[in-house]
């Protein structure tokens, strides 16, 4: 599909196929070469061990991230958000109002620089996500509704104007 695996998938794929390995070793040895049955603990010790490596490993990994989103996990995603903010702006008319690059007035404020702003220009409301995605959906005075507009198309407008 064109993403990327995560971390965890990956670990979890190599520990897999290690302990799957050491498990066919033992049985192999086990089996067949009778001299080698010496070698069966340390073997299953081994498989054992990676066990609880690959348990330890995703607790650990998950532990940390449980809680955050992955919009705040990679800056990949978050890169990737605001391209398709960029190409929103553009398509739905925003660009038509509004300034990317500077803080004039066009028919709409300058954008330049929002997300440090104490306030939003029109309404006066802090400057916040949450602020921001309520003024798409339900805007203050002339600007036009974007109410119709997918929550995740709102989350990649406002990937792209955090960045200007």
């Amino acid at each position: 599909m064109g993403q990327d695996l995560p971390v965890r998938a990956v670990l979890h794929g190599i520990f897999a196929v290690a302990t799957f390995f050491l498990l066919f070793l033992k049985i192999i040895l086990v089996r067949f070469y009778k001299k080698y049955y010496t070698m069966a603990v340390p073997i299953g010790l081994g498989v054992f061990i990676l066990l609880l490596t690959t348990t330890a490993t995703s607790a650990g990994y998950y532990f940390p991230m449980r809680g955050v989103s992955s919009f705040q996990i990679t800056g990949d995603l978050q890169e990737e958000l605001a391209r398709e903010g960029a190409r929103l702006f553009n398509d739905k008319g925003c660009a038509d109002c509004h300034y990317a690059d500077r803080t004039e007035l066009r028919i709409g404020p300058g954008l330049k620089e929002l997300f440090k702003w104490d306030k939003l220009p029109m309404s006066g409301g802090t400057v916040t996500e949450d602020n921001v995605r309520k003024q798409l959906k339900t805007p203050f005075r002339a600007m036009p509704s974007f109410a119709g507009l997918p929550d995740e198309d709102v989350k990649s407008l406002v990937a792209f104007l955090k960045t200007l």
